[in-house]
This record gives structure tokens, sequence and C-alpha cells, in this order.
């Protein structure tokens, strides 16, 4: 098996060192930069490798529920619900994920729309 990911509606689909991975991506908390891969954190679980980079993985994503919110850092907007965002820093359990200034209102945005979609 060669290592790839995919997206195909509400599944997203890990084929890392001869393992296949299927998850829901409304399952996914938040994505972390790790070398050229990233890990995708799940509730409850150890996070995945992934082989793909941290850009790439956010094209992948639908952009009404995710979006890059720091260069290292792609967060699922539910994870907001439960979280505090103060200045450029959201505070989510015991972890803290940075905003980029760059990347600040369209951040925002994301987050206002989902919540107005009535998620």
């Amino acid at each position: 098996m060669t290592n790839d990911v995919t997206v195909i509606g509400n599944t997203i689909t890990i084929i890392y060192n001869d393992e296949m991975i299927i998850r829901s991506i409304k399952d996914i908390l938040y994505c972390k930069t790790f070398g050229r891969n990233s890990h995708i954190y799940f509730e409850y679980e150890k996070p995945i490798t992934a082989p793909i980079g941290i850009k790439s993985l956010s094209e992948m994503l639908p952009i009404e529920c995710f979006d890059l919110c720091h260069v290292k850092y792609i967060i699922h907007f539910n994870i907001i619900r439960h979280s505090i965002i103060k200045g450029d820093t959201i505070y989510y359990e015991k972890l803290t994920f940075p905003i980029a200034r760059g990347r600040y209102d369209k951040f925002i945005d994301g987050v206002i729309a989902y919540f107005n979609a009535g998620n």
C-alpha cells in the first residue's frame, strides 16, 4: 500500500506504514504539523500520523468546519464551543493554540459562520 490521505464526503482515510485507518471527519479535534507529516487528534484516541503536510491537509478538510489558526495547527471549529479565546490564543482543556496575526480575522470569521450555520 502507498502512503496516502483521502477525504470523501464526511470520511477521512489515512494509509500510513501499510495500515489503513478510516474515521469520520466530524470526530477530528485538531491537527498539528509533525515534520513533513501531520498528527490528527481525535477525542479519546492517540494521534494518528498522516503522510501529508498540514497545509495540504487543511485544503482537503471542509472549510466550513476547519481552518488553520497557525502555520502548525488546524482547528475544528467545534472545539471552540469548549474553549476560551483570549487575545490571539485558544485555550482548550490543557492545550493552547496560537492564532497567527495574519490569520486571525479569517479564522474568527470562520468560527462565527460555523456557529451561525447552527453547528
